[in-house]
């Protein structure tokens, strides 16, 4: 395990937690100097969720943080259990680490910000860690673009659905509710059912139980439209999530905030890395568009597309495998 150490207390620390695996670690370093470079005066101390993360990428993180004197520690556990869960398209066994948070911090940590590899923060994250969380364990921004989803997982419709890329964690409630055996009776029981891979568990397990937050704490391109197209970093969100199809480290993939990304990347050990144009990004950027122009129309060639190659077409079979079809819905 590596680690940085920095001489402030611990008790005056802002705790905060990702969760990668190799192929996201350059996106958490540019997480972690974002709120390094916009925090007041309290330490931080960062805990890192790691699925086979390479010595290498450990250096290199603990490198990025240690220019401004602050914690980073590795933790793992056994992530087998996780195996069997559902993992297509963006999902992976990392997906899911979040939710085994709780297990494996120090008994010291009482509360914690847990943020996505993909968000950039813009302001003091001081502001969120003093929010009173004494009467709730979560504290998260209400996901518009798919706020029905309670409603498909439980047929109620009065339940609202968050977004799990921003949260404000009250570890001491997580551990008195026993909210882990919660979480590993809904994985055993609704499996099969997990879109959104943990974002659907913690919705489920936190149902009418959690705070809302100011949108601008997990601001997303698609939701927002009051503040699309101002790619000079006017109005700027606290903090901006790079959620969906538009990540600013891929080619093809516009965002009006991404140079956000880029500034900050620049003040990590990955500095000087730009896209590199692939196929995938060509085929994507053509679903992308598509989607955003006709949506009924991709919708219909979607669902003819996979209907057929169910039947064993096998030019719809070629076309599906070509462009990453996967399921009509």
């Amino acid at each position: 395990m590596l680690t940085h150490r920095q001489s402030n207390s611990i008790d005056d620390s802002i705790y905060v937690v990702g969760c990668i695996d190799d192929n996201y670690v350059q996106h958490l370093a540019v997480t972690f100097v974002s709120l390094l470079e916009n925090v007041g005066s309290r330490c931080v101390s960062f805990f890192v969720v790691g699925d086979d993360l390479s010595l290498a990428n450990q250096e290199r993180l603990v490198a990025t943080v240690a220019k401004y004197d602050a914690v980073v520690e590795f933790l793992s556990g056994d992530f087998t259990q996780f195996d069997a869960c559902r993992m297509d398209g963006h999902m992976s066994r990392a997906s899911y680490l979040r939710l085994l948070v709780a297990e494996l911090l120090p008994g010291h940590v009482h509360k914690f910000i847990y943020l996505d590899s993909d968000v950039v923060v813009e302001v003091d994250i001081t502001t969120l860690w003093d929010i009173d969380l004494s009467d709730y364990t979560l504290a998260a921004v209400l996901d518009h673009e798919i706020a029905n989803r309670l409603e498909i997982l439980t047929g109620a419709a009065d339940s609202d659905y968050f977004n799990s890329g921003v949260l404000l964690v009250n570890l001491d409630r997580w551990r008195d509710d026993c909210v882990s055996s919660a979480i590993s009776d809904c994985l055993q029981s609704r499996g099969s059912e997990l879109l959104f891979a943990d974002q659907d568990v913690l919705n489920l397990v936190f149902r009418d139980r959690w705070l809302p937050l100011d949108s601008g704490w997990n601001y997303i391109y698609s939701l927002n439209s009051d503040v699309e197209g101002v790619p000079d970093g006017h109005r700027l969100p606290k903090i901006i999530h790079f959620a969906g199809p538009h990540k600013p480290w891929r080619a093809l993939r516009y965002h009006p905030m991404r140079q956000r990304y880029f500034h900050y990347l620049e003040l990590t050990e990955w500095r000087g890395y730009r896209p590199q144009l692939t196929i995938e990004d060509c085929r994507d950027s053509m679903k992308i568009h598509a989607k955003k122009t006709c949506p009924s129309g991709y919708a219909m060639v979607k669902n003819i597309l996979v209907n057929e190659r169910l039947w064993g077409k096998r030019l719809s079979m070629w076309f599906c495998r070509m462009l990453d079809i996967r399921n009509p819905l």
